[in-house]
């Protein structure tokens, strides 16, 4: 084995030890069903114990891609059969091998070991992905698809081989069948052979190419709006659209925006070192130095204007470290729904607002430094092909390093246009395109000081630390608090409730009705969307006006340093 061989061996190895040790850590609690995780689970136990595939859909409304989510929890299920514990280990698995392909995109770009390594750790440990990985939502299995897509069309692109480019599409349609906003993974590939082509005029063998990468995805897409694999008319990708677009609704993009962008700095926050150390790199060239200077310049005063205005109120999360609408990772619609101020709160966890206006800070300078590191590649790629002996090999991964670029703008831009609601983890549709290309960077000159390289890489292995401790003590604080829930709704069921007499949130409840219908359309006389209108028991983070507390539940946070925490059962008074 060569050495290059077996350091990519031992960073796969590395890979795989932050999703161990969790999957170790955490055996004491049992895995549930949690927030949508039941549309999916249903699915997959019906296709398991069945064999048929059988969509299970919100409300009756909600029609998702979710077919390939499913098999993959499916065939990781068959060896013991079906599971919570499965299925989120099915996701665990899926996690591994998205940052595994992470780490391969960026070699095959042009990343060094250690650079490429240090990429694909960061986008593994963050609070998303990582938090992710301990449910069966389907955006950690979409994101490793996507991942698994950009090396396919990488090595497709880098080495011209059709071969790798039909590996990509089958990645992207794979993606497509878990979330289908990830089809614009497509356009990556796209824009990398049509600059190609433009470059070298070789056309013909471009279209062929375009053909390899986007025909088997797009086919995807075509059954899927169809109607072929998931039923009924009104439930595609227009549910999510905008219906009125007004001036509320441009304030509320503006809003987005800068939303969207504090994530994509915090999402690259355990790699600011490296970032820095780019920029201090002496200058390839004046006008490329330019370019990175306003590029960074523009983008920083902006959020940090906001930030600024705002007096430093607009920080990056809610109490469990999340940001706009829905905590995740915390309470899902539990009886507190009618007070928005609880809602992102598991029972008195959170941290001072001090802690998270330093991410939030921290989190506007990587964002800056990411707008001058795009501005200073598409700038390289205007240049390179004046220079003379430039290589084709080179050429092309600086048009896929484009083409990344531009599917993270496009895809951003479709998000702001057309998504209604654009949650924290949307923004998680990124991370395929965003971190190949950070590990694809020439961080260090060609004969870089060997204690600058030791520093900045122990400055990211300490901040690649600090994230995943972070994302660990949420992960742990989420399956605690899922496992005090889950306990009480056992004791209501040995007691002889049914599942329309409780309310113990959106994914319990869930799970229990799609046992009865798959279309979890509302019961008679309950117009909730989650069934809780006819509820005599509830759980809650607080007391309620109406209900009586019947007894209180603890259980231990990390994250409020070992605090006993309290979830409510509460009767309802009255008929």
């Amino acid at each position: 084995m060569s050495r290059s061989a077996a350091l990519s061996l031992l960073a796969c190895l590395a890979l795989c030890c932050p999703i161990l040790i969790g999957q170790l850590c955490f055996q004491s609690f049992d895995a549930y069903a949690h927030n949508d995780d039941f549309l999916y689970a249903r699915c997959t136990q019906i296709l398991i114990d069945e064999g048929r595939y059988q969509h299970v859909s919100q409300h009756g409304q909600l029609a998702a891609s979710v077919a390939s989510h499913c098999l993959w929890g499916a065939l990781v299920c068959l060896p013991t059969g079906f599971s919570y514990d499965q299925l989120h280990l099915a996701v665990g698995l899926a996690a591994t091998l998205g940052v595994v392909a992470i780490y391969l995109a960026a070699r095959e770009l042009g990343g060094s070991h250690r650079i490429a390594l240090l990429s694909a750790m960061a986008m593994l440990v963050g609070p998303f992905y990582y938090g992710m990985s301990f449910t069966f939502m389907t955006d950690v299995t979409a994101a490793s698809m996507a991942s698994i897509a950009v090396f396919g069309y990488a090595r497709g692109v880098v080495r011209d081989s059709m071969a790798w480019l039909i590996v990509g599409s089958i990645g992207a349609s794979l993606a497509m069948w878990s979330r289908q906003t990830h089809l614009c993974v497509i356009a990556v590939p796209t824009i990398a052979l049509i600059g190609d082509a433009w470059h070298r005029r070789r056309f013909r063998r471009a279209a062929f190419g375009l053909l390899a990468s986007c025909a088997l995805p797009l086919l995807s897409f075509l059954v899927f709006e169809l109607g072929w694999l998931v039923p009924g008319d009104d439930a595609r990708v227009g549910i999510v659209d905008v219906e009125t677009r007004d001036l509320a609704w441009l304030k509320q993009t503006i809003v987005f925006v800068y939303a969207g962008g504090l994530l994509t700095g915090l999402a690259a926050l355990p790699l600011l070192p490296l970032l820095v150390a780019r920029v201090c790199r002496p200058a390839e060239n004046v006008a490329l130095r330019k370019a990175q200077s306003w590029a960074t310049g523009l983008v920083g005063l902006l959020w940090a204007g906001v930030f600024a205005v705002t007096g430093l109120r607009t920080y990056i999360t809610q109490a469990t470290g999340y940001i706009l609408y829905n905590a995740h990772l915390g309470p899902i619609l539990l009886a507190d729904q009618d007070d928005p101020g609880r809602w992102s709160d598991i029972g008195g966890v959170s941290w001072p607002p001090w802690i998270w206006q330093i991410v939030t800070a921290l989190s506007i300078i990587s964002l800056a430094l990411l707008a001058g590191l795009a501005a200073t590649s598409i700038g390289r790629l205007i240049r390179r092909p004046h220079e003379s002996g430039a290589v084709d090999a080179v050429l092309r991964r600086d048009w896929f390093i484009a083409g990344l670029i531009g599917c993270m703008l496009a895809a951003s831009a479709a998000l702001l246009a057309m998504v209604e609601m654009v949650y924290d983890r949307y923004w998680m549709l990124l991370y395929p395109m965003l971190f190949p290309w950070i590990g694809s960077q020439r961080i260090f000159p060609a004969v870089p000081p060997v204690r600058t390289v030791r520093g900045v890489t122990a400055a990211v292995a300490a901040m690649i630390l600090l994230m995943f401790t972070m994302s660990f003590v949420f992960v742990h604080d989420f399956l605690a608090w899922n496992d005090a829930r889950h306990d009480q709704v056992r004791v209501w069921l040995d007691q002889g409730l049914a599942a329309r007499d409780f309310d113990a949130g959106n994914g319990i409840n869930g799970w229990l009705r799609s046992a009865e219908d798959v279309a979890t359309h509302g019961r008679p006389g309950d117009d909730t969307p989650f069934w809780r209108g006819l509820a005599q028991h509830a759980l809650a983070i607080g007391p309620r006006p109406g209900w009586e507390v019947e007894k209180t539940i603890s259980w231990r946070s990390w994250a409020a340093a070992g605090k006993q925490c309290t979830l409510y059962v509460l009767n309802k008074r009255g008929p």
